[in-house]
């Protein structure tokens, strides 16, 4: 970890920051631009590191330049030791070393088959990332790991991971109570080559569709995703009763082709279903802030930061 103090052009206070690089030495000083702002109102830079929250709030016009001196370093955290929801809006410490004693004792294929709950990419995405959700809320991790992954866990030299896991699944058991403004956060872990979990975010409401519909009450939610080869991708949809309408946001204008086949697939799966949808794209430099500032920490005037 390395503490950053903010010093945007024009600023009159310092303001300081977490910025997590695992395996590296942390840089001297971080340049950056404003790209936005969270749902708490603190300013965001983009930075050759990724992008920092910053625990402060300042009228910093977009593309405004800034820079984070960096102050100090801390080590890595442990993966036997609970991590705060902005690591696990990030990433999963203590599941991602679990993996690996799986695959140290079963190898890959072993510990797949040990860890079969576990979401990844393929038709069973969408039943595994339900059970997940189902596990969350009775609060037991072990009933997630399975029987077999959790045996194995606790016969080897690192127990700990267990208990890490199991703190770690009550603070995302947290995350999915309703917020102030009615959201639900559901942190998904997938097997795949992106670390970053699926944010998905649900709410009940009432309100107008995009279509101009009259309000029903329906179920709002927003998947967020951080994809290698896209960049930031969400699906902000809205479901009443047997009508659904679905936005997909980038932060740049996706291929013809792959609209035209993500439009066939949508409207593939409204023939099947007998559903009425409606699907609509939108590419801004920024993405929207979501309604739950899932990386806000509030530590004694840091704020922790992955990237």
């Amino acid at each position: 970890m390395a503490e950053a103090a903010a010093r945007p052009e024009g600023a009159a206070r310092a303001v300081t920051g977490l910025v997590n690089q695992p395996g590296a030495s942390a840089p001297s000083r971080i340049d950056g631009q404003i790209a936005g702002l969270t749902a708490a109102g603190r300013p965001v830079v983009q930075s050759a590191v990724g992008y920092l929250a910053l625990d402060a709030r300042a009228d910093l016009r977009l593309g405004t330049r800034i820079a984070l001196d960096v102050l100090a370093s801390r080590g890595a955290g442990s993966a036997e030791r609970a991590a705060p929801l902005p690591v696990l809006a990030r990433e999963w410490p203590a599941l991602e070393a679990a993996l690996r004693v799986l695959e140290e004792q079963l190898g890959p294929a072993g510990a797949r088959q040990a860890l079969e709950a576990m979401p990844r990419p393929g038709p069973q995405l969408t039943a595994t990332m339900l059970f997940f959700m189902a596990a969350l809320r009775g609060g037991d991790v072990r009933g997630w790991l399975g029987r077999n992954a959790t045996q194995l866990l606790e016969a080897s030299s690192r127990r700990g991971l267990l208990d890490s896991l199991s703190d770690d699944f009550k603070t995302l058991q947290r995350a999915s109570e309703p917020s102030e403004t009615g959201w639900r956060s559901y942190l998904i872990p997938v097997a795949w080559d992106e670390r970053r979990p699926i944010r998905l975010l649900t709410r009940k409401e009432r309100r107008d569709g995009r279509d101009g519909r009259s309000g029903k009450p329906g179920t709002a939610f927003l998947v967020d995703l951080d994809l290698s080869n896209i960049g930031p991708f969400r699906l902000d949809g809205l479901v009443r009763s047997e009508l659904v309408d679905l936005l997909i946001r980038t932060t740049r204008p996706l291929p013809v082709v792959m609209r035209r086949d993500i439009k066939a697939l949508f409207d593939g799966t409204l023939e099947r279903t007998g559903i009425i949808g409606h699907l609509s794209f939108k590419a801004a430099p920024v993405m929207p802030p979501l309604p739950v500032d899932l990386e806000a920490s509030s530590t004694g005037g840091t704020t922790t930061l992955s990237v």
